[in-house]
């Protein structure tokens, strides 16, 4: 984690427009729970304004590569619970798309939209 740190304190950019391989990406594909934290304590506007061609937002795109772990962590974070990607489906649907039912009533407590 020292490494992703000195990288951020360099100012090097977590995101990449369009880029799937941008460090964010990469790291809730890969289920990287120490880069997923620093970068939502460091670079949360970064995170929240990234988006995938598919219109995944960083906390959309944790649902769709199923790293549910940071669906949680970012909601709790304070990341937009009511976005929506491209195809209007929000990241409540998303959750229960794949059977997050515990993970569905949790957004719904921190406010989710049950509506979008």
């Amino acid at each position: 984690m020292a490494v992703i740190r000195y990288l951020l304190s360099k100012l090097l950019p977590i995101y990449y427009p369009k880029e799937i391989n941008s460090p964010i990406w990469y790291s809730l594909r890969s289920f990287c729970k120490g880069a997923i934290e620093i970068f939502g304590q460091f670079c949360k506007t970064e995170m929240e304004n990234a988006l995938t061609s598919e219109g995944y937002n960083a906390i959309i795109y944790a649902a769709v590569v199923k790293n549910f772990e940071a669906v949680n962590y970012l909601s709790i974070a304070g990341f937009n619970i009511n976005s929506c990607d491209y195809d209007g489906r929000s990241l409540l649907l998303h959750c229960l798309m794949h059977e997050q039912y515990f993970l569905a009533d949790r957004l719904i407590e921190r406010g989710a939209n049950i509506n979008l």
